[in-house]
């Protein structure tokens, strides 16, 4: 009985054959799969037409010239070597990419922040220096119209004083107040930029009771006018210094009086308080 079996067992065997090999893969089954994946199908559609092989599709079709468009399956067997060589550049393309070492944005938002950083610092600085220019410029200027307008005010003092020290001498007194009131208005504009205490006490000077003095209560005698003449010429001079003190603090650069910076103290003239 276990003959029988065994011989039928090998009936069958004989009958069926040897069995057939595992099926194994092909070269190019690789590059076949790989652009065949629905993911990478517009990417081979565009590399076909960077090839020069089909025409620009807006979907992942493929338009071959006087051929029209066709689906992917129907160029890849129209088109076996265009397909190949289509498949071929986009893995190649896509190695030279995984190769290709990521640059770090660090360099970049580091340049990007150093010129933004150096443009903002720029444009503060030069802001900045224009607003000083203006400033300086200003200083200069009011300093410059208070010594003009302090030295015309002294001549007009000096012409009108040599004018009433001659005998049964009448003036015009019309300029010495005309350059008083120049000289009040340029001690403003100075006051406007930096005050200060010496302007202040320089305005209430030239409207003081010495001021009106230059041309009134003159003495009959010869004598006496030289004593007055000397006195309005003394006082003109006080003023005159005191004018020029005010326009240096107004043009100095800074606000500051250091305790080692003297000033000349105002000296009033004989028999007048300043």
């Amino acid at each position: 009985m276990f003959t029988t079996v065994a011989s039928v067992a090998a009936s069958f065997t004989i009958l069926a054959g040897p069995a057939a090999p595992a099926p194994t893969a092909t070269a190019g089954d690789d590059r076949k799969v790989y652009c065949a994946f629905l993911t990478h199908r517009q990417a081979l559609s565009e590399a076909a037409t960077a090839l020069g092989l089909t025409l620009p599709a807006p979907t992942p079709e493929f338009v071959v010239p006087d051929a029209g468009s066709m689906s992917f399956e129907d160029w890849r067997h129209n088109y076996p070597q265009d397909f190949n060589r289509a498949c071929d550049a986009l893995i190649a393309a896509n190695r030279l990419d995984s190769a290709t070492p990521t640059v770090k944005p660090t360099g970049a938002t580091v340049n990007l922040w150093t010129i933004l950083t150096s443009g903002f610092v720029g444009a503060i600085l030069t802001m900045v220096g224009g607003e000083w220019k203006s400033r300086r410029d200003r200083q200069v200027q009011a300093a410059l119209a208070l010594r003009g307008a302090a030295a015309a005010f002294v001549r007009e003092g000096n012409a009108i004083a040599r004018a009433l020290s001659a005998p049964m001498a009448q003036a015009d007194d019309r300029a010495y107040y005309t350059a008083r009131d120049e000289l009040a208005s340029k001690i403003h504009e100075a006051a406007v930029i930096r005050d200060s205490a010496l302007g202040a006490a320089l305005i209430e000077e030239i409207f003081s009771t010495n001021a009106s003095d230059v041309v009134a209560r003159w003495p009959d005698d010869n004598v006496g006018k030289k004593v007055k003449q000397l006195e309005v010429s003394q006082w003109l001079t006080t003023v005159e210094a005191d004018s020029i003190r005010v326009a240096a603090l107004v043009q100095r650069l800074w606000p500051w009086h250091f305790p080692f910076a003297t000033g000349r103290n105002r000296q009033s003239a004989p028999g007048q308080t300043i």
